[in-house]
Parts: C-alpha cells; sequence; structure tokens
C-alpha cells in the first residue's frame, strides 16, 4: 500500500488563540503524539483553527486527535465543530462530540486551498494532531498512544478514610447478590457480621475499632480504613482551610489572578467570604487553635505578576487593599485573615466579571454585596481580631448598594444564580440592623419561591450544581419568621430529597433518569461535561439544616444517612472508589486514590498548587457501576470548595454537643486541638481535651447560664 501523505504539513496553522507560545497550532502537525506537543487555545471561545495552502488541494478526509492523555486515558476535549472552506462554506459539522479520535470523510473531494475548523466550545479546546488525506479507499487510523484500560477498583465501595462511631456506617457493593455476608476484620480478627441487602452493606452498630479496619465479603477486600470520633472532619479541616491560603490571587501560591477575584477563578457568586464565615461560626475553636500560615505582606515593588483571562484590575486591587485597607491583628487566625481578605478585596473592587463567559459583563453584581452581609452579621465575633474601619467602610457600601427587589431568575447548571440566594444575606442583615426591611425581602424572596418552584424540579436543586445550598439553608434560617410559609415546602423537598436517594450509593440523584447533572447543555466546559463536586459537598448542609427541622423523626434520621453517604461519596463511596481531589493521597488524611483524572498543569487557576483541590466526582456514566466509563471536566473550582466549606460547617454544628452535669460541662466538637471554648450564661469557660483524638472537653465551673459553642445560626446550645 502506498503511504499516504497528511497534506496538513503543507499548510500553514494559525490559531484565533493559544494557552500560551508553548501550546501554539504549529505543534499539530510535527507528528508528536504529546501531553507537550498541543494545541490548547485560550479560554474563552469560540475558537477557530486555519489551515492555508499555496494551491488548491483535493481532501478526501480530515483527522482530528483531541484531548490530553492523563493516567492512561485521553480525553476528548470539543464538543462542536463546524469544518468550512476559505469562503466560509460549510463543508462539514460534528455535534455532541465525545471521541479522542475524529475522523471526517468527505463523500464528495472537497478542493480548496483554506480549511477553517470552528469550535463552538465557550471553554478551552485542545488538539494534538490534525491530518489532511487526499481521496482514497482507505485511510491510516489515527491511534494515540499510552490509552491503556485503568485499573479496576474493587467493587466494596466506601469512605477511605473512615467513619465515626456514631454517624452511619455504610458501604456499596454493586457486585453482590442479597443475602452475601460481609465480615468488618481488624487483622484476621472478624469484629463485626452482617449482610448486604439492595447491594449495600450496613456496620451502624460498630461503635468502637483500635487502628484500621477491613470489610471482607466474597473473597473481595476493601481499602483499610478506621472508625474514629469525627474521622471525616479531621481530615477535611484542614485541606478545606488550606485551598483557601493557598489560592489567593497573586499572593497565594501563584502569582497570577486568573478571572480578577480575591481568589484565583473566583467570580462574584463563588461564595468564599460567606462559606470563610460559616466555618468560623460553627467551630471557632478549631479554627483559632489551627496553624498560622497567612502573613499581611504588601507587595514588593518589583513584583511580577503573571497574567491571566480575566485579571484586568487585579493587581491594582491587591496594591489597594495593603495601601487602604488597615490590617488585621498578627496574631489573627488564618481564616480571620483570609475573611479581611475577601471583604477589603470586594471594597476596593467591588464590580467583577465571571471568566467564563457570563452575559452579565463586569459589574457591581448583587452577590458580591450579599457576600459582604455575612461579615456584618458575623462582626461581634470577629471584632477581636479586626480593624473597626473595615466593619464601618464595608457597613457603609452595603447599605448604600443593597437591592431590596425579589430576584426571579433561576440560574443554569453553571451555578450562576441560584433562587432565593439573597434570602440568608437578608435574614443575617435583619439580625445584625434589626432593620425589618430586611426581613420583609427575605419573607417575599421566600414566598415567590414556594409559589413558583417546585422542589421537585432537579433545575431548582440539584441543577443549582455547587451553588444549591443558598436557597435551602436561607431558607432553614428563616423558618421560624415565617414557618407557615417555608415548612410545607420544606418537606415536600425532604420527601423529594429521600426518594431520588433510594438506591445502593444513598446518592441524592438529579432526577429518575440521571445521577448527576447530564452532561452536556450548552456552556459545558472543556467539551467533558459538566462536574459537580461542589454539589456533592454542599448538599450535606441543605439535608443537616432540614433534618433540625423537619420534626419527623424518621425523615430525619433518612436525612442524616444521606448527608454521611455525600461525604462518603468525596471519600471514595463511588464506581470509581476514589477521593474527588486528585490531591487527595497528598492532602486528606487516610485517602489512598485520588481523582484518576489531573487537570493541565499551569492552566487557569494553576489549582495542581492549591492543597484541599477538590476536582470532580463519579457521574452518570459510572453510576451505577461502570469505572471504565468517559469522566467528566476534571478542573477544579474555587465555587466547589466554597461549597465543601458550607458542607463542613453544617456537618461541624451537627457534630457538636453539651451536657451539663452539676458543675461539670461537657463539650463534643471537631476542634482537634487540646482546649475548647464554651460560653456558660455570659461567663467564657475554657475546657480541655480528655480524649487523644481530642474531640471531647470538659471543665469544672461554677458559672449557670445557656451553653453554648460556636456563634450565631450555627452555635450549639444547650
Amino acid at each position: 500500500m502506498t503511504r499516504q501523505t497528511n497534506l496538513a504539513t503543507a499548510a500553514t496553522l494559525r490559531a484565533s488563540s493559544s494557552l500560551n507560545a508553548g501550546y501554539g497550532a504549529a505543534n499539530l502537525t510535527d507528528g508528536k503524539l504529546t501531553n507537550e506537543s498541543r494545541w490548547v487555545s485560550g479560554s474563552m471561545g469560540p475558537h477557530t483553527l486555519m489551515l492555508t495552502w499555496a494551491t488548491p488541494q483535493t481532501i478526501g478526509c480530515l483527522q482530528l486527535g483531541t484531548g490530553w492523555l492523563n493516567e492512561g486515558v485521553w480525553g476528548s476535549e470539543f464538543r462542536s465543530l463546524s469544518v468550512r472552506d476559505g469562503s466560509g462554506h460549510e463543508l462539514a459539522k460534528v455535534t455532541g462530540n465525545d471521541k479522542t479520535a475524529v475522523e471526517l470523510r468527505f463523500t464528495k473531494p472537497v478542493t480548496t486551498d483554506t480549511f477553517q475548523l470552528v469550535f463552538a466550545d465557550p471553554g478551552t479546546v485542545r488538539l494534538v494532531e490534525v491530518r489532511v488525506f487526499a481521496p482514497a479507499t482507505t485511510y491510516p487510523p489515527l491511534l494515540l498512544p499510552g490509552a491503556i484500560p485503568r485499573p479496576r477498583p474493587v467493587p466494596l465501595f466506601l469512605n477511605q478514610t473512615g467513619y465515626d462511631p456514631d454517624s452511619s456506617k455504610r458501604f456499596t457493593a454493586p457486585t453482590l447478590p442479597d443475602g452475601t455476608p460481609f465480615v468488618v476484620k481488624q487483622g484476621d480478627k472478624a469484629i463485626f457480621q452482617g449482610t448486604i441487602r439492595s447491594n449495600i452493606g450496613d456496620f451502624t452498630a460498630l461503635k468502637a475499632a483500635k487502628g484500621e479496619v477491613r470489610i471482607e465479603a466474597a473473597g473481595l477486600l476493601s481499602d483499610p480504613f478506621e472508625i474514629a470520633p469525627l474521622v471525616t472532619l479531621r481530615a477535611s479541616l484542614d485541606p478545606a482551610l488550606r485551598f483557601f491560603v493557598d489560592n489567593r490571587s497573586l499572593i497565594g501560591t501563584h502569582p497570577s489572578a486568573y478571572g480578577g477575584s480575591a481568589w484565583r477563578d473566583g467570580t462574584y457568586y463563588s461564595y468564599e467570604v460567606p462559606s470563610l464565615v460559616m466555618l468560623y461560626l460553627a467551630n471557632p475553636s478549631f479554627f483559632e487553635q489551627a496553624k498560622r500560615e497567612v502573613e499581611w505582606k504588601p507587595l514588593a515593588p518589583n513584583f511580577k505578576q503573571v497574567k491571566a483571562n480575566g485579571d484586568g484590575g487585579a493587581l491594582e486591587a491587591a496594591q489597594a487593599y495593603f495601601r487602604e485597607i488597615e490590617p488585621p491583628k498578627p496574631a489573627s487566625p488564618d481564616i480571620v485573615k483570609l475573611i479581611h481578605w475577601g471583604v477589603g478585596w470586594h471594597l476596593v473592587k467591588p464590580e467583577s466579571a465571571d471568566p467564563s463567559g457570563d452575559p452579565k459583563g463586569k459589574r457591581l453584581h448583587p452577590q458580591t454585596i450579599e457576600q459582604l452581609a455575612f461579615f456584618i452579621y458575623a462582626w461581634p465575633q470577629l471584632s477581636d481580631w479586626l480593624p473597626g474601619s473595615l466593619y464601618e467602610r464595608t457597613k457603609a457600601f452595603v447599605l448604600t448598594h443593597w437591592n431590596f427587589g425579589i430576584q426571579t431568575e433561576v440560574g443554569d447548571f453553571k451555578g450562576r444564580e441560584c433562587p432565593g440566594h439573597s434570602i440568608l444575606p437578608n435574614v443575617l442583615l435583619y439580625e445584625a440592623t434589626k432593620d425589618k426591611r430586611f426581613l420583609d425581602t427575605a419573607i417575599a424572596q421566600a414566598k415567590w419561591v414556594c409559589e413558583k418552584l417546585d422542589p421537585a424540579d432537579p433545575k431548582v436543586t440539584k441543577g443549582q450544581r455547587m451553588s444549591e445550598h443558598m436557597l435551602i439553608t436561607g431558607m432553614t434560617v428563616l423558618l421560624p419568621h415565617a414557618e407557615a410559609l417555608i415548612r410545607p415546602w420544606l418537606e415536600k423537598w425532604a420527601d423529594v430529597m429521600i426518594a431520588r436517594s433510594e438506591n445502593a450509593y444513598d446518592f441524592r440523584k438529579y432526577d429518575e433518569a440521571n445521577w448527576t447533572l447530564p452532561r452536556f447543555t450548552p456552556g459545558s466546559h472543556g467539551g467533558a461535561g459538566w462536574n459537580e463536586p461542589g454539589n456533592i459537598a454542599g448538599f450535606p448542609a441543605c439535608a443537616l439544616s432540614v433534618a433540625r427541622l423537619t420534626g419527623d423523626k424518621k425523615r430525619a434520621e433518612r436525612l442524616r444517612v444521606i448527608a454521611t453517604a455525600h461525604f462518603d461519596a468525596l471519600f471514595g463511596r463511588n464506581p470509581l472508589g476514589a477521593h474527588a481531589a486528585f490531591r487527595g493521597p497528598k492532602d486528606f488524611y487516610g485517602v489512598e486514590r485520588g481523582w484518576p483524572k489531573k487537570f493541565a498543569d499551569d492552566t487557569c487557576a494553576r489549582l495542581e498548587l492549591v492543597r484541599g483541590t477538590l476536582s470532580s466526582t463519579a457521574a452518570s456514566e459510572h453510576y451505577p457501576n461502570n469505572p471504565d466509563g468517559p469522566f467528566r471536566h476534571p478542573e477544579g473550582w474555587t465555587a466547589f470548595n466554597s461549597a465543601f466549606n458550607v458542607g463542613l460547617a453544617y456537618a461541624c454544628r451537627e457534630a457538636t454537643w453539651l451536657t451539663r452535669k452539676g458543675k461539670i460541662v461537657t463539650l463534643q466538637a471537631p476542634v482537634f486541638a487540646p482546649t475548647a471554648t464554651v460560653t456558660v450564661g455570659k461567663t467564657t469557660v475554657r475546657l480541655k481535651a480528655i480524649n487523644p483524638e481530642q474531640t471531647l472537653f470538659q471543665a469544672t465551673t461554677n458559672a449557670t447560664g445557656t451553653l453554648r459553642y460556636g456563634h450565631g445560626f450555627l452555635a450549639t446550645e444547650e
């Protein structure tokens, strides 16, 4: 057979954009099928690749190799393509692509001196090879090297880190029939026996075990894990905090500011400040004793910024922050310094634009102002650390720009406009100012939600992606002010969520047909489909907040099981048996397998440099048991980790309890430090840890009154 010539090697290639000089269009005809030799577009589509020949060519076939090689798997990296000639006439079209090697054969040979490849994708497009052949009966296949079968996890899927003695303890065995016995083993000793039902093994009754244990069933042996007090929170709280240390724009672990906000790839709805405030309110003693890493240190005069998409004004904002905003006290906890950073940035640079193609563009977004409401609410707890000038400036800004209108937009899967996102900020401002306009606005917004939105509509719930928690936490905090209005809606919500979680993973599905967000919709990023680790990480806040208020013991208990199952899903109870973080084994205690697909380094927010980054999660393509299914987009995001913070804040409150017996006060809380501080009436009392895990604390006091740990709407009282 005569060897066919790749006509593309004789063409001049030009691209509408490239990520950087190393990823230029010339790489596409060098014959190297490697990650290092690709064309990678800029982040904002659409994108055009032009092939131009000195003389017209007669063409029978076009081949494209797409994506990047990661962990032995090539990922597809464009969805929509229009192939046109030099006059703009469309010669071929591709929609809904999920292939890594794409071949287009022209039934009628095309004669042209120009090929225009127009990719409609709104995000980044990645190609590794372009081949163009003259008409023939057959063409050499485009084979991408390195694609090997993925390792198959043992199908006993569980939380790799472990389980709390007092919470539900369940695993998924998708291949084992009802009645299969299982044992929990400590070394060679069986310490619990059970039977699998509906592909679930339940060992909740096992309350204690020393060291690592495993599950054995039908010859299968699970990953090792622990049963230890509040072990998932122990594994999560510090990485959650460190994410926001590392990901600060310019001054974190990379001198860039992708998107132009306080955190790289942050935006008006990414909820950083509220999520940090909520963590602190729920578990102050942990964060007050956490290691200090954050320094208030102005940028050096010769600071070198690495430019990134959407970063206009970021350097000036950082300089203004250090120049205009009075610093926090040097001994302030890191979480307080991070709140200071976020609030200060919003004040000096209040206008922003979502870097991912938001039609709203650059402006002062209502959700930016709403973030500041959480700071005003928490000021009594933050005032020991932060300057009063910051509070006064923030309060004046918020009161000047607050929108008392009703939000009627229901956002799409991106998560930009969760319905009811203004409810909680309005309630908090009412509590902080006692201005009834805020409460009236919150109730009016809740009334619109209850009358116009059906909690059975997945677009209202899981369809809001990582932002879903904004609506449900707002409704639960407002409930005491509008019981008759909100309770029936929340009860229906709870019943729908419970029904959609009746499966082998206790996983709340999108709807009957889809486990997760439908893969492809307008705006799905990168061609690989919507990823949703933030939704799974934030959903426990929804379930736990409603469980406390439902008044139905059975419903409440089921919601708590589902909440635990979503943390378990992040930690490995999923069809890939993987943690949601690619860096999981490095960043999260007890994790052996992180997310198997890595996002490209040195791209967008550079989250490969950020501790605690949640990357992606199993999707409909994997459930209930298809570990070979295609991956969704593997890129982490600030908004995902903000949702993780919110889920953790509610889990901290759920794990906390207080008792008093005579003069002895006992606290359980996920502090993991030598002491914890509670209030007894108006008296502050410091308790000492009484167990090795530093989750139980005691003190003797003569003080009387209500016991309280934490602050505000996330406090625990007895």
